[in-house]
């Protein structure tokens, strides 16, 4: 090859690698929003445990949370500010109550490692003819870092311990739940149609959605 060609194609190289330098440079965010997105999905380590009478003030604390920024998944913004107002009402005794009949009815939270006084995700359960899964919910900064994924694995820790067999939840119908219901398949939830929903749980809303998971395996 002719050494001009050679020099000439080394030198159209090196003013792209420039170009591409200068391009990059220009766009600095790029970087820093591509690690801030990694960071937001970083795996955070929590200790789930059952939330006893004594915590019930940051057992409050996350369920007024829940109802004031999270109403889709309430049915409507209307009945979820009528929860969250009722909420507001109820005693420190209704509070601790709530608490109290863990045969029935327990709820499991995980505390911010940081401050310890607020818990930042949720999960319950309340028996009936079978067991269902209640209120779950994570505080908007604390999601998709496997932490309602812990929270909801202790729930269900807790029931096969108590050797219950199965487990079901109502989940609502509207674009904004399609990851709840996603992330109640990866977790082994299987969908029932209208039929089973009804025969079974009693679900005769078309505006709900039943999940069933199988505990004995």
């Amino acid at each position: 090859m002719d050494l001009e060609i050679i020099v000439l194609n080394l030198q159209i190289m090196n003013e792209g690698n420039i170009c591409f330098q200068q391009l990059k440079n220009k766009n600095p965010g790029n970087e820093q929003l591509n690690d801030s997105k990694k960071e937001n999905r970083e795996y955070l380590k929590v200790e789930p445990k059952i939330i006893t009478e004594e915590n019930w003030r940051k057992f409050k604390e996350i369920r007024l949370d829940a109802f004031k920024n999270d109403p889709e998944a309430f049915r409507s913004k209307k009945i979820a500010k009528t929860l969250y107002e009722r909420e507001l009402e109820k005693t420190e005794q209704e509070w601790q109550d709530d608490l109290s009949d863990i045969e029935n009815e327990f709820f499991v939270g995980a505390e911010n490692p940081i401050n310890k006084e607020e818990i930042i995700s949720i999960a319950g359960a309340v028996k009936g003819e079978t067991w269902r899964l209640i209120f779950v919910y994570t505080k908007k900064d604390f999601r998709e870092k496997g932490v309602s994924k812990q929270v909801v694995g202790k729930v269900l820790k807790e029931l096969k311990e108590k050797e219950v067999k199965k487990i079901y939840l109502y989940v609502r119908k509207a674009p904004k739940q399609e990851k709840a219901v996603k992330f109640y398949k990866e977790l082994g939830f299987k969908t029932l149609d209208s039929i089973s929903a009804l025969k079974k749980y009693r679900l005769k809303s078309i505006n709900w959605q039943a999940m069933e998971l199988d505990l004995v395996k």
